[in-house]
């Protein structure tokens, strides 16, 4: 009789936090793109949107979600964390898997300036 051939052992599901780092109302776009977000196989995901309580109705500004993302997604070992922000919508869903393919510790994008003439905001050391 032939010996019973091991199975491979599981993968260990990748932790994906989705960080909503908003401070108010959001449009329905937003949440349609959120809703369409492409993850990779074998991924654990974690929807993460800050509130304030104690401002009901109202968001909390933003480097505080931003750090309350962060705090969460580390209790839970997550091994990456997309920041999606409310004024940024993502029409193929494809963002977090084109950055995760690159395999680097830190990726950021250029926030432009809201205004008539919008320009790079970006700050260097």
């Amino acid at each position: 009789m032939n010996a019973p051939v091991p199975l491979p052992a599981e993968k260990a599901k990748v932790q994906v936090m989705v960080g909503i780092p908003s401070f108010g109302m959001v449009s329905m776009e937003f949440l349609n793109s959120i809703n369409s977000i492409c993850y990779p196989t074998n991924c654990h995901r974690v929807l993460f949107w800050p509130r304030d309580y104690s401002r009901p109705g109202r968001g909390m500004n933003v480097d505080a979600a931003r750090n309350q993302c962060v705090e969460v997604a580390l209790e839970r070992n997550c091994e990456y964390i997309f920041f999606r922000d409310d004024d940024v919508i993502d029409t193929d869903g494809n963002a977090l898997l084109k950055l995760m393919s690159r395999k680097v510790d830190i990726i950021g994008g250029v926030y432009c300036v809201k205004s008539p003439n919008p320009k790079p905001l970006i700050y260097m050391p």
